[in-house]
């Protein structure tokens, strides 16, 4: 749980290095959409022995029956190369096979800082603070050939058609952080095991201290150009509460890939952006910065239940205690 901080000891434990941004990957997702209903399902090591080559090699066309060992699956994709999930919804609608399971494999970039405690540290804290549902199975796999190393994460996702659309990309977005922005694999930790932040106040702030543009992220936060990061940033408090609450909201039979009405899917953009907002009713609220997310007040707000009166009745004294100038970083 957070604790409060003085303003001192913030800046004296903050360390601007690790919210550089060093490095913006090229953008790409490699998965493959397939239909399995063995009974027991595919083991996933052999899923991934079989299916996941290097990439951009070894694809398995869409609508190919694949034997593994004495079962059968059948592939609804090519395990091909895309920019994004743009059309990732819109695959499955169309497909007469509707998948139940999906491979999704992430290359981990050379350099950059980015190191294999770091990536570990990464995937165990996106299934600790529920970023990355349960459904998913996360494998880093290291393949040694005579002239390099294949370095990657096969995720293996089970149960796909059942899950929210939304908290699904909520998950492969966290994940493609490794992947397309290592600096805030670097970032987003310093703030929750260094600083001590809350989760959900360090991933909305880390999005605006390292992520160059929205297009990718599962919330409409992003560093400006240019800008370095600084504790004076702000950000709405909306970002912050509506996380929270989407996270763990119940979950809903109706929210699943089989509901048109479940995501945000137009002009090939799938965002989850929306549906964390949709949580808030009332969208006049304040920015806040990450000064004001380690006040007692604060605090109060992230010890309650997600989404309940408590809740709502701490955000309101929060806000009214900012208003009057009451709110401040304490200082020694």
């Amino acid at each position: 749980m957070t604790k409060a901080l003085t303003k001192e000891e913030l800046e004296k434990i903050i360390q601007y290095k690790k919210l550089q941004t060093v490095g913006h990957i090229t953008d790409e997702v490699y998965y493959q959409l397939f239909e399995d209903h063995n009974k027991p399902p595919i083991d996933t090591n052999d899923i991934i022995s079989n299916l996941i080559g290097e990439t951009h090699k070894d694809v398995v066309d869409k609508n190919t029956k694949v034997k593994i060992g004495s079962k059968e699956i059948t592939t609804v994709t090519n395990g091909n190369r895309q920019i994004c999930f743009g059309d990732f919804l819109k695959e499955i609608q169309n497909s007469k096979v509707k998948p139940n399971r999906m491979w999704y494999r992430i290359d981990i970039p050379g350099g950059y800082g980015l190191t294999d405690k770091l990536v570990s540290r990464w995937i165990k804290l996106g299934k600790i603070h529920k970023f990355v549902p349960d459904s998913f199975e996360v494998v880093k796999i290291k393949r040694e050939y005579p002239d390099k190393t294949d370095d990657f994460i096969a995720v293996i996702i089970n149960n796909l058609l059942e899950l929210d659309a939304n908290k699904f990309y909520l998950g492969v977005a966290f994940l493609r952080y490794i992947r397309e922005s290592p600096s805030s694999v670097i970032g987003g930790i310093h703030l929750m095991d260094d600083i001590g932040l809350d989760p959900y106040v360090a991933f909305v702030f880390n999005n605006a201290f390292t992520v160059h543009g929205e297009g990718h992220s599962p919330i409409n936060v992003s560093k400006m150009y240019g800008r370095e990061p600084s504790l004076n940033k702000t950000v709405n408090l909306s970002w912050i509460i509506g996380l929270r609450r989407f996270i763990f909201e119940a979950p809903n039979d109706k929210n699943t890939f089989t509901d048109i009405g479940s995501f945000s899917c137009s002009n090939h953009i799938f965002k989850c952006s929306p549906k964390i907002l949709s949580t808030i009713t009332n969208r006049d609220v304040k920015e806040v910065s990450v000064y004001d997310t380690i006040t007692s007040e604060f605090i109060k707000i992230l010890e309650c239940e997600p989404g309940s009166k408590e809740e709502d009745k701490a955000i309101k004294a929060f806000i009214n205690k900012k208003e009057k100038g009451l709110s401040k970083c304490r200082t020694k």
